[in-house]
């Protein structure tokens, strides 16, 4: 269930040769972190946001022809890696933050260099909000 930088590429190139048809996934969360290289960080979950580009249906057989699950209601309990379309992850927000020393301010700022498609998806802003929120005590912006 572990996962590394190195597996990570593996299991979705193994979902990308599955798919039967175009899909852009929005990776987040501590499989985004693997894929850019940081260490310390192991997850079983891949984590794609909404805002994603995919067909339910073809993204769903992939998963299932790789051995992954996906969007599992008993996520808790797996032993195994899964692909899991989520706005919310407050474990990896948590990790991030208190790994990179990250504030408010940061987020912020980081928000605002993010492509244009990212900062208009209300996905995305409401989840700004929400962790501004939640780990800083402060207001939406």
């Amino acid at each position: 269930m572990d996962m590394d930088k190195d597996s990570l590429r593996t299991l979705l190139q193994r979902i990308d040769d599955e798919l039967t048809e175009k899909v852009v996934l929005d990776i987040r969360g501590g499989a985004a972190v693997l894929a850019h290289g940081l260490g310390g960080r192991t997850t079983g979950d891949l984590d794609v946001l909404p805002s994603s580009r995919f067909s339910e249906a073809a993204l769903r057989k992939a998963c299932e022809q790789v051995g992954i699950a996906f969007n599992p209601e008993d996520k808790d309990f797996l032993d195994s890696d899964y692909l899991e379309v989520d706005p919310e992850d407050s474990t990896d927000i948590s990790f991030l933050i208190r790994r990179f020393g990250l504030t408010a301010e940061d987020l912020k700022e980081s928000f605002d260099r993010l492509p244009q498609r990212f900062r208009r998806d209300p996905v995305v802003s409401d989840n700004l909000g929400f962790v501004l929120e939640d780990f800083f005590g402060g207001k939406r912006p």
